[in-house]
């Protein structure tokens, strides 16, 4: 490649990041590698999300110009160029015989392109990119942070497929450093050329990505910097695709920041979130459950919306905006991102093709968890001066819709998360020196087990009022059991349950079963604290937005930290 080619992405093709072959590299499904074998007269079809190239997009934010296609293969083929833009879908043919490598690539109007390869004669396809050729481009170093928790399984299996794919591009070393954050203190002999291991304590994942940030801003060639969770499962090259789409940037959008889908690992073909906005009191995850196995799916995840955070399972920012907007709050873990997202100004986009793959948070739900996003909320809300009466009642209704589906234990760490933010941003912000908080939690068991003797539950209706004021149907006689899962948030699916057998996966599940005393005891103390609240929301609002400037600043990490 010529000083003044720059590959904006190569052709990719499944490398068994997730199991089975999944149509979002190719079309055909069929879980072909390079070199590909093609019969005179056979396609492939590449009109797929990790293979479409996002021409808008890159219009907008980069200097790419004109954007050339490059094939390397034997014998003869042609290529179909499909362009896709609101509500319009334009094709042209391409003969490329074996003596040339580019074809133009034309998609000015339109949103994204794809491309179908037909074999004239029996070919074979070794790789393929897309390039362009710019005037110039910007010196890109990312540095790469993960924070992990006793995850080595994952961390190996990550560090090995970025390894190998840096094998194949050496010329990438030169613009990614890993900096692993070991927050368990457990991983020995990882380091090796472009990783960097930093043990860390246990002070959350807010903490370790703090660490990962400072050291890599420390760093002196760091130009940006990617956040990516240690069990977030991602194809390196959309990390190639991130330090070209920073290369490119247009003059005076150096403040964007780029974010990554998140696909959920057991439907690898489904979106968990892309973007999220924050309304009222709670955050709202933007283009959920779109089936990218779908072109028409992939023209939805382009449509521009405004954005308000990130999710840490992939999030790229430009070092500067670090230095200037500071970094995570000490929130230990949950709603850390968004927190760090409202306070940065800066441009957000999403480009189609940067995506990774992430367990649903529906499978490790638990009452710690509760406890930090409830808690954290609240510290969001009042860090931002939000916190009123209408966000408090909004976050109520919340917290008891827990006790409505028999979650006793959330709504438990509910009422330790109000106890806890109530004393003040120096109490709470410190807490995370002492590691995990002590939440008890959920008995789990095995599915089959606590089925047994579940009695099926009958068919009762009943309007909210009547529900509201039974405590939904606790103040009856019990209808019938019920199995569920944590997504389950329907409270009409709870009414007269006696026991509802929340499941996690094909083993794991835990019972919860009525009761009363629970409900009516919680509800009470829900109500105590709601008044506690809004007696004292002026107070906490002054003090929590003070503190946040001092506890995201490098000297408020350095004293948690016990640095000089």
């Amino acid at each position: 490649m010529s000083r003044n080619e720059v590959v904006i992405q190569h052709i990719v093709m499944p490398s068994g990041i997730v199991e089975g072959d999944i149509p979002l590299y190719n079309r055909n499904s069929d879980g072909r590698h390079f070199p590909i074998d093609l019969r005179k007269g056979e396609t492939l079809d590449l009109r797929s999300h990790f293979n479409l190239l996002p021409i808008r997009k890159l219009r907008e934010n980069t200097e790419t110009g004109t954007i050339f296609l490059r094939l390397h293969f034997k014998g003869s083929v042609s290529v179909l160029v499909t362009t896709y833009g609101p509500g319009t879908e334009t094709s042209e043919d391409a003969i490329i015989p074996s003596d040339r490598e580019c074809c133009i690539i034309d998609g000015s109007e339109g949103d994204l392109l794809g491309i179908v390869i037909t074999a004239m004669t029996d070919s074979v396809l070794e790789s393929g990119e897309f390039l362009c050729r710019p005037q110039s481009r910007k010196d890109v170093h990312l540095a790469h942070v993960i924070c992990t928790y006793h995850r080595e399984k994952d961390l190996q299996d990550k560090l090995g497929r970025i390894g190998s794919f840096l094998d194949k591009d050496p010329d990438m070393k030169e613009h990614l450093e890993i900096f692993i954050i070991d927050n368990g203190r457990t991983i020995k002999d990882i380091e090796r050329g472009n990783v960097r291991l930093i043990g860390s304590p246990n002070y959350g994942g807010s903490a370790g990505f703090a660490r990962g940030m400072m050291e890599a801003c420390r760093d002196g060639k760091t130009t940006h910097v990617l956040l990516n969770d240690d069990d977030a499962r991602l194809d390196p090259e959309i990390l190639f695709r991130t330090i070209s789409f920073y290369s490119l940037l247009k003059d005076g959008l150096s403040d964007t920041m780029l974010g990554g889908t998140m696909l959920l690992l057991d439907r690898p073909y489904e979106t968990h979130e892309s973007g999220a906005v924050f309304k009222g009191s709670k955050p709202h995850s933007l283009k959920r459950h779109l089936d990218l196995s779908d072109i028409s799916s992939n023209e939805e995840l382009e449509r521009e919306e405004s954005i308000d955070y990130f999710g840490w399972w992939y999030l790229a920012i430009p070092a500067e905006t670090i230095k200037k907007n500071g970094y995570p709050l000490p929130m230990f873990y949950k709603m850390d991102d968004v927190e760090y997202g409202l306070r940065s100004p800066s441009r957000k986009v999403t480009i189609c093709g940067i995506s990774v793959w992430h367990p649903s948070f529906s499978s490790s739900y638990s009452a710690s968890g509760t406890y930090y996003a409830h808690r954290n909320d609240l510290v969001l809300l009042a860090c931002n001066h939000m916190l009123d009466r209408r966000n408090i009642d909004e976050f109520m209704e919340r917290a008891l819709l827990d006790t409505a589906c028999l979650r006793y234990p959330s709504t438990s760490a509910t009422m330790k998360a109000i106890e806890d933010f109530l004393k003040g941003p120096d109490t709470l912000f410190r807490m995370c020196l002492d590691g995990p908080a002590g939440i008890e939690g959920y008995e789990y068991g095995d599915v089959g087990e606590l089925s047994v003797g579940l009695r099926p539950g009958k068919e009762t209706r009943a309007g909210f009022g009547f529900r509201k004021y039974t405590l939904n149907g606790l103040l009856l006689p019990s209808s019938g059991d019920m199995i569920t899962d944590f997504d389950n948030m329907q409270t009409k699916d709870f009414y007269r349950v006696g026991k509802a057998l929340y499941v996690v996966d094909e083993k794991k599940g835990t019972l919860c079963k009525r009761s009363l005393t629970k409900a009516i005891f919680q509800t009470i103390g829900l109500y105590i604290l709601r008044r506690k609240l809004i007696r004292n929301m002026e107070r906490l609002n002054e003090e929590y937005g003070r503190a946040s400037a001092r506890y995201s600043s490098e000297e408020g990490w350095k004293e948690l930290f016990g640095e000089e």
